[in-house]
C-alpha cells in the first residue's frame, strides 16, 4: 500500500485541505481523485501526489459539471 495525498485546488491554485490515503497503486489513486473531487464541489482540479513524485491531475471538464459528470484524470 502507498499513502497518497489528494489536494483538491481552487482555481486560482489555492488548496485549502488535503486527504491523506493509503492506496492499492497508482491506478486507485487516480480513480479515487474522482472521488475527492466529486465530494469538494468548489474544487476546481485535486492534484495527486505520492510523496515527492505528482501522480495525477483530476479537473472538471466544466467550471460547473452536470450532476453523474465524471471528472477528467491526468496522468502525470
Amino acid at each position: 500500500m502507498t499513502l497518497y495525498t489528494f489536494y483538491p485546488r481552487l482555481r486560482d491554485g489555492a488548496a485549502l485541505t488535503f486527504d491523506a490515503v493509503e492506496l492499492d497503486g497508482d491506478q486507485a489513486a487516480i480513480d479515487h481523485s474522482r472521488l475527492v473531487l466529486a465530494e469538494h464541489p468548489s474544487a476546481y482540479q485535486v492534484m495527486v501526489w505520492d510523496g515527492d513524485r505528482r501522480v495525477c491531475r483530476a479537473e472538471r471538464t466544466r467550471s460547473t459539471a452536470p450532476e453523474g459528470e465524471a471528472p477528467e484524470a491526468h496522468s502525470a
